[in-house]
């Protein structure tokens, strides 16, 4: 059997686990209204959130605000409960952290290249062996690795998953309205759509209790008055309305796959080697 999302249940949860970014966090307000509390680990890569920390590591910093010490710690030293977070019943998660980059330190350890590492300076703070973006060759593989490992363990917790797509826009906020991003970026945000496209159906193949959530037709209309400031990626809370009432009046319209092993391993391989293919150097 498929896994079907059921929004009437999802409405009357009460406690749920947020892995992800913003978008998640936005679609959760719509989709699960009666919450008395949720779990977030935020804007960790999947190849950190897996990665084995061989000891403490103590980082000084002291700009930093205690969220941004927070999220480093979490990330740098693995300091969450995974298995914890893996009761949840239901589990809302995004892809768009994936696209950080991430760096392996000398101890063998990898953690999240995301906001703070970079605002921090926090490279400068430890012994960085090398970095990978998600568009290096030696990516995809790295990622697949880490995903199928934490596939396995939320496989094994029973929790159903709801996969949020991301959709970079090629906006950016200036003077006071949205215009147009510069065509670099907007060919650094489409290349990132694709990379998130395969990303979220290795995801939907290796979850065996996962859906992915429908894109409403129109394209998502940007907040500028949004908490966490006007993005690319800050929808208005009515493209997460139109996304859980079609899913409300058509269950089917949520993505989800056959049960079957051979099928889910053929999307994975499908979906790896496309990436793989996307990322490939061009020779001249």
């Amino acid at each position: 059997m498929r896994y079907r999302l059921d929004v009437a249940e999802a409405g009357n949860a009460d406690s749920m686990g947020l892995l992800g970014s913003c978008v998640a966090r936005d679609l959760r307000t719509v989709l699960f209204p009666n919450l008395s509390r949720s779990t977030f680990l935020w804007r960790i890569n999947t190849v950190s959130l897996v990665a084995a920390a061989p000891s403490r590591l103590d980082l000084a910093i002291p700009e930093a605000s205690p969220e941004e010490r927070l999220t480093l710690d979490r990330d740098i030293n693995k300091q969450f409960d995974l298995d914890g977070f893996f009761r949840e019943r239901f589990i809302l998660l995004d892809f768009f952290r994936d696209t950080y980059s991430v760096a392996r330190l000398a101890d063998g350890r990898w953690i999240t290249v995301g906001l703070e590492f970079e605002k921090l300076r926090v490279g400068q703070r430890l012994d960085v062996a090398e970095v990978l973006t998600a568009r290096d060759a030696r990516y995809p593989a790295l990622w697949l690795g880490s995903l199928l490992r934490f596939a396995q363990r939320a496989n094994a917790s029973g929790a159903g998953f709801i996969i949020q797509p991301v959709i970079q826009t090629a906006m950016r906020w200036q003077d006071d309205r949205f215009v147009a991003s510069p065509p670099e970026e907007a060919a650094l945000f489409a290349r990132n759509n694709q990379i998130l496209g395969h990303m979220q159906r290795i995801a939907l193949a290796a979850l065996h209790r996962a859906c992915l959530m429908p894109v409403p037709a129109e394209p998502p209309e940007l907040d500028p008055t949004h908490e966490f400031g006007p993005g690319p990626l800050h929808a208005s809370r009515r493209y997460y309305e139109q996304s859980c009432d079609l899913v409300r009046h058509s269950p089917d319209v949520a993505v989800s796959l056959p049960t079957d092993e051979a099928t889910r391993r053929q999307v994975i391989d499908t979906e790896i080697l496309a990436w793989q293919r996307l990322v490939q150097p061009r020779t001249a």
